[in-house]
């Protein structure tokens, strides 16, 4: 009888799931869903969470590869999307790292992101990808650079523990950046750094424009045929790069 039970119970959050997405295809450029706009979730579960989650979690991965709709929408629903997803279920990891890229950079709320990173961390406290997700959003958009320090040097250790030796290079990599966020030179040097890969990398031309903005904050401005020139030098501090390869100091 519980089995009986549970099956029914699994057929009609699958029979709630695809009525949902004929829905959505009836609507294509309505990403969210209206109901999960609300405060508990709107399908009938029916103690399957984890399945509307993942069904979610499809919606979202399809709402962020639709380059047209983001290109005249942006990534205004992230949040929304993220929030549901991990409302329901709490311990999905995917969809809080995706806070970093669609929340703080797309849609410029770098609040949101850390909200949702932290709820991450409450649930996935020894996570190193989510902690090096948690860093880089304070690092690179709220300018919060003593707690993005403090998440990279989490990350390095959670690294080093784990993973031994063969984590040893990423952890050097993360307190070497935690310990020159101490120095304002390094900061900008780093910042400008990473934004010069993010423009060069760019496949969309939304994405090109905000590094381009970021870079003319840190002294680089375009030139007529494309490139980038850099009105003035930024050089890492002394060690820098020798600690990324050897790790922090013996005490």
């Amino acid at each position: 009888m519980v089995n009986t039970l549970r099956a029914l119970g699994t057929g009609a959050v699958c029979c709630a799931l695809m009525l949902a997405l004929q829905a959505d295809r009836l609507t294509a450029n309505r990403a969210v869903p209206r109901a999960f706009r609300a405060a508990s979730p709107p399908l009938p579960v029916f103690g399957h969470r984890n399945l509307a989650a993942d069904w979610l979690w499809l919606r979202f991965v399809q709402y962020l590869g639709d380059h047209r709709m983001r290109r005249r929408l942006g990534y205004t629903d992230s949040y929304t999307f993220i929030e549901s997803i991990n409302r329901l279920n709490p311990h999905f990891e995917p969809a809080y790292l995706l806070a970093n890229l669609s929340v703080a950079y797309g849609m410029g709320r770098p609040d949101l992101a850390e909200r949702l990173l932290a709820r991450g961390l409450r649930h996935n406290p020894d996570s190193i990808a989510l902690w090096q997700s948690r860093g880089f959003v304070h690092f690179l958009y709220s300018g919060n650079h003593p707690l993005a320090a403090n998440c990279l040097r989490r990350a390095a250790g959670l690294a080093a523990v784990r993973f031994g030796a063969a984590g040893q290079l990423p952890a050097n990599q993360w307190w070497a950046l935690a310990k020159h966020l101490e120095s304002a030179p390094a900061i900008n040097w780093t910042r400008r750094t990473i934004w010069q890969e993010i423009y060069a990398n760019a496949g969309d031309e939304p994405t090109r424009r905000a590094a381009l903005a970021q870079l003319g904050t840190l002294g680089v401005v375009p030139t007529a045929d494309g490139r980038l020139r850099a009105r003035y030098p930024l050089y890492p501090p002394t060690g820098y790069l020798k600690s990324l390869a050897n790790g922090p100091p013996a005490p």
